[in-house]
């Protein structure tokens, strides 16, 4: 056979790429007419800090400095410049409703030790309330859910968001203990350096606070998330109408802690991010 009637192995190794892609029913970028894309269409929505614990205390953790250089109008969240208790303060509170939030989450999980028993019912009361529980519980925990996948979005997206605060020194020209008269054993015990902080790299510090952010988020989604499953399959254990309604007002506060803790902040300075935008 001459060279004239070979196929070239190159051109069919190319056809049956292009066959394979068109049977698994993906198609490469380069292959076809290129498609003018509007870039807009794809542009995520501003994440908006809720006022809640959780979004509090994640907008403790931006530094104020790149929150003050990516504000655009006063829509977005200003500079916001904490003390370290403040800032710790909010975060510890944060941590602390998430504890409680798992903890009555567990206690809930003793009705199901025995077994996921779901009662049918007979009576189309009983199913009324039911269904409307639990299309309700999920209206109630759909924000946190969907605001909790944001915050982790936004932490993994936008790191140096998060880069070490480092709080400004003290003023120097203030009023220093005279040592002229003192004791000289008590002048040495003074002087003497107190303990050396631990020295965090920059970048080891901005990936503690990202990995801090990214749980906040994870947490408000997971609990939000795990408290809907186990109220529905609650309420529907539930015989009578009256049980229905009473187990699905009593056990839906569980969702809302982080926002009862939120608003009792009254006077906290972070309180001025709540509403504020941060851009994608």
């Amino acid at each position: 056979m001459s060279l004239a009637h070979q196929d070239n192995p190159f051109e069919s190794a190319i056809l049956k790429k292009k066959i394979f892609h068109l049977l698994v029913g993906y198609i490469p970028p380069n292959f076809g007419p290129k498609r003018k894309t509007d870039s807009k269409a794809f542009k995520d929505e501003p994440l908006v800090i809720q006022n809640d614990s959780y979004s509090l205390a994640y907008a403790a953790l931006i530094h104020p400095d790149v929150a003050a250089n990516h504000k655009k109008s006063d829509a977005h969240m200003p500079s916001i410049k904490l003390l370290n208790e403040e800032r710790e303060s909010i975060f510890t509170g944060a941590m602390m409703i998430t504890m409680f939030q798992i903890i009555y989450l567990t206690i809930l999980t003793n009705y199901f030790m025995n077994g996921l028993e779901i009662k049918h019912s007979s009576d189309f009361l009983v199913m009324i309330p039911r269904v409307l529980s639990c299309i309700m519980m999920h209206m109630i925990v759909q924000p946190d859910m969907r605001q909790g996948l944001r915050l982790m979005k936004f932490a993994i997206k936008h790191p140096w968001f998060f880069i070490v605060i480092k709080e400004t020194p003290e003023d120097p020209s203030e009023d220093l203990p005279n040592y002229d008269k003192a004791d000289p054993s008590v002048v040495q015990v003074v002087d003497e350096p107190a303990a050396e902080e631990e020295d965090v790299d920059e970048d080891t510090g901005m990936l503690r606070r990202v990995i801090c952010a990214f749980l906040l988020g994870f947490f408000q989604f997971a609990i939000a998330c795990t408290a809907q499953i186990l109220i529905i399959l609650l309420l529907f254990k539930q015989p009578a109408v009256t049980d229905v309604m009473i187990k699905f007002v009593s056990f839906t506060g569980v969702t809302k802690f982080d926002d009862f803790y939120a608003a009792n902040m009254t006077e906290h300075p972070i309180k001025k991010a709540a509403g504020k935008k941060l851009e994608f």
